[in-house]
């Protein structure tokens, strides 16, 4: 009867010694596996990068100008002594003062349309700095400068002089041809800067046609009732921008 007791108890013993050399295995394999993940974990973490400070690309892009006029072939004399504050300075002070355009507005659109980008081109065709549009205003404006039906190409239009004299003369048209019936100035630039976007025949069709907008507040409002988002904060962000550059005009 002692004897089995014995037994009993080496048995018992037995089977405690192999459970625990089994739960020990398992927690080691486990150990093992959680470290195993842990260092995957670790290795495939994003890292943190440091923000680079980048060259403002507008400033970028003044470098790369060129002073050519492509559709005249004309001979460039035309020199600053002031160093630039801003891209294109030169070919935009330039054809302010050959158009008779005012200079801050001229930066705005600019700005606006590509941000000093000579290169640019959209994907409705619009190209360079102004976004010109070569069988549209492009055309137009060429009309208007040499009384020619001449459609400037593309790489024309990437000129930045070329394409500064084109947008501006194009802006100057719209006011003289379009909208020189409007007195009150304000509205009529509102005007100007609509259908630069969105086009004169829709502006003149959709928003001067019912109820035409008196001044600058009521033009306000019906850019935001009757044209596209789009066309409502073009004509504001650009008014905001000449306000910005006429501060730093000469």
């Amino acid at each position: 009867m002692r004897f089995m007791t014995q037994q009993k108890q080496k048995n018992l013993n037995t089977q405690i010694f192999v459970s625990f050399a089994v739960f020990s295995a398992m927690l080691f394999a486990l150990t093992s596996e959680l470290s195993s993940n842990s260092t995957i974990i670790k290795h495939t973490r994003p890292t943190t990068t440091t923000m680079l400070s980048t060259v403002d690309a507008d400033q970028k892009a003044a470098e790369l100008y060129t002073l050519s006029d492509p559709l005249n072939d004309a001979v460039d004399a035309y020199a600053s002594v002031i160093k630039e504050a801003f891209p294109f300075e030169k070919q935009i002070r330039r054809v302010a003062l050959e158009l008779k355009v005012d200079e801050s507005l001229v930066y705005a659109v600019t700005k606006a349309e590509s941000s000093f980008r000579s290169g640019v081109r959209s994907h409705a065709g619009a190209v360079g700095l102004m976004q010109v549009i070569a069988s549209a205003a492009g055309r137009d404006a060429y009309y208007r400068l040499h009384k020619k039906r001449v459609t400037p190409t593309a790489e024309q239009l990437k000129d930045p002089y070329t394409n500064l004299r084109l947008g501006s003369a194009y802006l100057k048209l719209l006011e003289e041809h379009h909208f020189g019936h409007i007195t009150d100035d304000k509205l009529k630039q509102m005007l100007v800067l609509a259908a630069y976007n969105w086009g004169p025949v829709n502006v003149k069709r959709k928003l001067l046609s019912k109820n035409p907008p008196r001044n600058a507040a009521e033009m306000n409002w019906v850019l935001w009732t009757k044209a596209p988002r789009e066309t409502y904060s073009y004509v504001n962000k650009v008014l905001k921008y000449q306000t910005q550059f006429s501060q730093f005009e000469a």
